[in-house]
């Protein structure tokens, strides 16, 4: 009984296709991943994805008003607001 393995072209073409799809996708999670966020930074995208989730279940939203700043002024007893306004 012959034990060898032949090498054929089909095969060889599906080594090298999962060889090099196994390489592709770290590479492109890599390029794809955003830079680390500071807190203040993080917080303030989180507070546009608000406004903008907000926006979409009531489009008579019209103005908002953000105010305070966590880590400027320790001391309020509110340190961050976050108001819509409608039309």
């Amino acid at each position: 009984m012959d034990t060898s393995i032949s090498i054929t072209r089909r095969r060889t073409l599906k080594v090298l296709s999962v060889m090099s799809a196994t390489a592709i996708i770290p590479a492109a999670a890599q390029a794809t991943a955003e830079p680390e966020m500071t807190p203040e930074e993080r917080m303030f995208f989180h507070i546009a994805e608000f406004k903008k989730a907000a926006e979409e279940l009531d489009p008579s939203i019209s103005r908002w008003e953000t105010v305070g700043h966590p880590s400027r002024n320790p001391d309020l007893a509110c340190s961050i607001f976050v108001a819509a306004f409608r039309e």
